[in-house]
C-alpha cells in the first residue's frame, strides 16, 4: 500500500533523511566491509565466538521475558488505567530511554552492586551478585529494552478498540 502524500515535500527534505540514511547504513557497510570473508568459517566456529553467541542468546531470551513480564501490565495500565502519578511512572519508566548508557550502568551499579541498594542484601542472603555476571547483563539489558517494549504495547492498547477485546472476550 502506498503511503499518502501532501504535494512533494522540499528538496533539503530529501538531503537531510537521505544523511540520516548513511548515518544508520554507514556502520554496516563498513562491517561487510571489514569481515575477513575468507576467514569467516572458522571465526565463526571459534571457541570464543561460540561462547559470545551462546551468552548473547541467552541475556537476550532472558531479558525479553523480564521485559515482556513486567512491561505489558506496565503498558496496560498506563494506556488503560487512569491513576494518580501514572505522568511520573511513566516519566520514570521511560528514563532508560534518555539517560546516557554509563549513567544507567552506574544507577543499576548503586541499586543491585554488592554495595548497592538492594544488591547489598541479596548477596547477604544468597551470595548473588550481579555486576560483571550474566544475570547483571540480563537485568541491564531488560533495563534497556523495556521502555521499548512500553511504548509499542502501550501505543497499540491505546488505538485498538475496546469493542473489540470485550467481543473476543
Amino acid at each position: 500500500m502506498k503511503p499518502p502524500t501532501h504535494g512533494k515535500p522540499p528538496s533539503w527534505l530529501y538531503l537531510l533523511a537521505a544523511l540520516g540514511f548513511f548515518f544508520f547504513a554507514l556502520p554496516l557497510i563498513a562491517l561487510v566491509a571489514k569481515v575477513p570473508w575468507n576467514e569467516i568459517g572458522s571465526l565463526l566456529v571459534s571457541e570464543i565466538v561460540v561462547e559470545s553467541l551462546r551468552l548473547s542468546l541467552i541475556t537476550s531470551i532472558a531479558a525479553t521475558g523480564i521485559a515482556l513480564l513486567v512491561g505489558v501490565p506496565l503498558a496496560f495500565l498506563l494506556a488503560r488505567v487512569d491513576f494518580p502519578g501514572r505522568s511520573v511512572v511513566r516519566g520514570v519508566v521511560l528514563l532508560p530511554l534518555v539517560l546516557p548508557p554509563v549513567v544507567g550502568g552506574v544507577a543499576l551499579l548503586f541499586a543491585l552492586g554488592r554495595n548497592g541498594l538492594v544488591g547489598s542484601p541479596v548477596y547477604e542472603a544468597t551470595g548473588l551478585v550481579l555486576p560483571f555476571s550474566i544475570w547483571g547483563a540480563i537485568v541491564a539489558a531488560a533495563f534497556v529494552a523495556t521502555p521499548f517494549l512500553i511504548i509499542t504495547v502501550e501505543g497499540a492498547l491505546r488505538s485498538g478498540n475496546i469493542r473489540f477485546e470485550g467481543a473476543a472476550a
